[in-house]
């Protein structure tokens, strides 16, 4: 049954958030405000004992981390919170696992935040200095999507639910965010198995991020549905974002990750990826810029014993951007493949480095970049091998193919192996060409047009590396998008 939720308007939001801040304490607490209502939309009003209720849960909830006076880990408040929202059947639809339009009221959650949950509220965030509601402070109040203290959590619950074919107990387990204490740890782990200075551009994103910008998740599971992670950069502006994800034994997952860039602006996006024992990740990194912008993209990967991971990427349309790859198999007996691809036209430059470090026997790398060239347009390309001593038994392969479609274009390439050990076997090799002439003639004499005939060629050479980024196909036509470019 659909039941309708009290809401507030935003002028009693305002009214009521200014006499908390002014008092310095919580005067309201009534799930049947005077000033609250409902929606005019068929359904029946939701019984009080039914607010009464998620009231006594949330509460008990914050007793059982410090409330009123002591403040506990409140990553793990808000995931029960989390399990509570997940459980308040009255905010999701019968049918499926999606929210009610009545859930996804700012109102609703203004009316929760300020009247229903007040006392939470200040205690998870305090009240405002000197009694002045700040805009920040007010937003956590009122309700929004972004800052609301509550909406944000139940925002965290639709995007984490892995859906009703998983047990409940299963539900929101599969992918958790790690705590401060967990994401402090990791980096600077991360960080000390690579050069740092080797990785300045990390160390200046990280400089430049704030807890806001940072995104850590611990991934279990082996039957999660695809994982979509966007990041953008906003207009005349340096966006700094980082993204730490800890692949748990036997995971096994495919994510895609999208890196937006907007007019004139700078994007500088660091992940770091840690593979334990018998996980298995099919990563696509697709990289979309517009007019004048820029990127800095660095992954870093550490993969255990018996670790699989697959990437796929492609970069295009900024006027400058590179994208630096360092993966290290700690342990060896691991398996890492890459296809990449930039693509670069007018006077853009596109750059790719990568470093994969071998670090014990049995490792297996196979290795493809290719870059397309344009215009006045430059690409780049340095891929770098190091197999050590303690590397036996490597099977390591790196290719390097270009294709020039302008006189003017620049392309770099550079495949290097630094191999001690000497029972391997490891090969590299780099091609520059242009579009095959022969082809183009035999299309155009069964009557294709060369337009028609350039793109089929194009298509062909896009389409290795396009099957190999995990993308739903509802959402993402990368190859019709590539040839529309060219």
């Amino acid at each position: 049954m659909l039941f309708l939720l009290p809401q507030i308007q935003d002028f009693t939001a305002t009214k009521l958030i200014n006499s908390i801040a002014h008092n310095g304490e919580i005067e309201i607490i009534d799930s049947e405000y005077s000033e609250r209502f409902f929606t005019t939309t068929g359904g029946q009003r939701i019984p009080t004992s039914y607010l009464d209720d998620l009231r006594k849960e949330v509460y008990e909830a914050a007793i059982r981390f410090g409330f009123p006076n002591k403040k506990k880990s409140y990553l793990d408040f808000e995931y029960e919170l989390a399990k509570i929202f997940f459980d308040s059947s009255f905010l999701w639809s019968d049918n499926d696992c999606n929210p009610t339009g009545e859930a996804l009221r700012n109102n609703f959650w203004a009316y929760l935040t300020i009247l229903l949950l007040p006392d939470i509220a200040t205690w998870r965030w305090g009240f405002p200095k000197d009694n002045i509601p700040t805009k920040a402070w007010s937003g956590r109040m009122r309700g929004g999507g972004i800052r609301n203290t509550f909406q944000r959590i139940f925002r965290r619950v639709v995007s984490f639910d892995r859906g009703k074919n998983f047990p409940n107990s299963e539900r929101l387990e599969l992918i958790k965010q790690l705590n401060e204490d967990e994401l402090d740890k990791y980096i600077k782990e991360q960080i000390s198995c690579f050069d740092q200075n080797e990785n300045w551009s990390d160390l200046l994103n990280l400089s430049l991020s704030c807890k806001n910008n940072i995104l850590g998740l611990k991934i279990n599971g082996s039957k999660i549905p695809p994982i979509e992670i966007f990041s953008h950069s906003s207009s005349n502006s340096l966006n700094a974002k980082t993204l730490v994800i800890f692949f748990e034994k036997n995971c096994d997952v495919e994510l895609l990750q999208v890196n937006l860039g907007k007019e004139n602006s700078s994007l500088s996006q660091s992940t770091y990826f840690c593979l334990e024992e018998n996980s298995s990740v099919n990563h696509g990194v697709v990289s979309y810029g517009e007019n004048r912008s820029n990127l800095l993209n660095s992954l870093n990967v550490i993969q255990l014993k018996n670790s699989e991971y697959n990437l796929g990427s492609l970069h295009f349309k900024f006027n400058y951007a590179r994208f630096e790859i360092s993966i290290k198999q700690s342990e060896g007996n691991a398996k890492t493949n890459i296809k990449g691809m930039q693509l670069t036209k007018k006077d853009e430059q596109i750059s790719t480095y990568t470093k994969i470090d071998f670090n014990g026997p049995n490792g297996f790398l196979d290795q493809i970049n290719k870059s397309l060239a344009d215009d006045e347009s430059h690409a780049i390309f340095e891929g770098s091998i190091r197999v050590p001593k303690i590397a036996q038994k490597t099977d390591a392969s790196q290719l390097s193919r270009n294709l020039l479609l302008s006189n003017l274009a620049q392309i770099d390439t550079k495949p290097q192996l630094e191999i001690i050990a000497d029972d391997v076997k490891c090969k590299h090799g780099a091609t520059i060409s242009q579009l095959n002439e022969d082809e183009l003639f035999y299309m155009r004499s069964r009557g294709i047009t060369l337009p028609e005939a350039s793109k089929l060629q194009l298509s062909s050479y896009f389409q290795e590396i396009i099957s190999f980024i995990p993308v739903s196909k509802d959402r993402w036509d990368l190859l019709d998008k590539l040839l529309n470019e060219k």
